[in-house]
């Protein structure tokens, strides 16, 4: 039998014709060989080496597969993020998706109550279901949009000035002027160690 190898000794033709096997090389195969198998075998050192070649994949098809991976990965995490408390999600803000007034498609994003999302490099919770528009971004739409600020859930973090819709509550703790302090008080939104403010806040340290 005449065989074409490739570099690798990877069989790509054979005939038994010696008209046909111009540059083509003799070899001995045993009398079962399977030759519809042919390429799946290598000549090394004058033996023949049983090599499958790996099974073909689709560029394409492989690519779209990866980009459901991804689509799938990010829903879990979405769905996960969502579960969380506003503390421990404060504490990942950046792993929160950006606030846009537009979708992939051009059309506006419809957002639902409790949904958080970063602006600005801050973390804000929605107040209430709508559909975005341009000018209503959370920065400049109070009654849609509160931000999310430290210190409140459980953590210690700088007070900064809430408005009513994302006020301190009891409990929470905060950083201000050198000091700690803890809110006595829900729907606290007066600054710590201000003048008349000694029952709404105390000091820790």
């Amino acid at each position: 039998m005449y065989i074409a190898t490739d570099e690798t000794g990877r069989i790509g033709a054979s005939t038994p014709h010696e008209q046909y096997a111009k540059g083509m090389e003799q070899f001995d195969f045993p009398e079962d060989f399977d030759f519809g198998k042919q390429n799946e075998y290598r000549i090394v050192d004058g033996r023949l080496v049983h090599d499958p070649l790996p099974p073909f994949v689709d560029p394409d098809a492989e690519r779209e597969e990866l980009k459901r991976r991804q689509m799938d990965a990010a829903a879990m995490l979405f769905v996960r993020m969502a579960d969380l408390d506003d503390a421990t999600a404060y504490s990942v803000s950046e792993l929160h998706e950006e606030w846009a007034a537009k979708g992939e498609d051009g059309r506006a994003v419809r957002y639902e109550k409790d949904d958080r999302r970063l602006y600005d490099g801050r973390l804000w919770r929605c107040l209430q279901p709508h559909d975005s528009q341009e000018g209503w971004n959370p920065a400049a739409a109070p009654s849609l949009w509160a931000e999310i600020l430290p210190g409140q859930q459980g953590e210690v973090g700088e007070w900064k000035q809430p408005e009513s819709t994302n006020p301190y509550m009891k409990g929470d703790r905060v950083t201000h002027k050198g000091k700690t302090w803890e809110s006595t008080i829900d729907n606290n939104v007066w600054e710590p160690g201000a003048a008349g403010t000694g029952g709404v806040w105390i000091e820790l340290a």
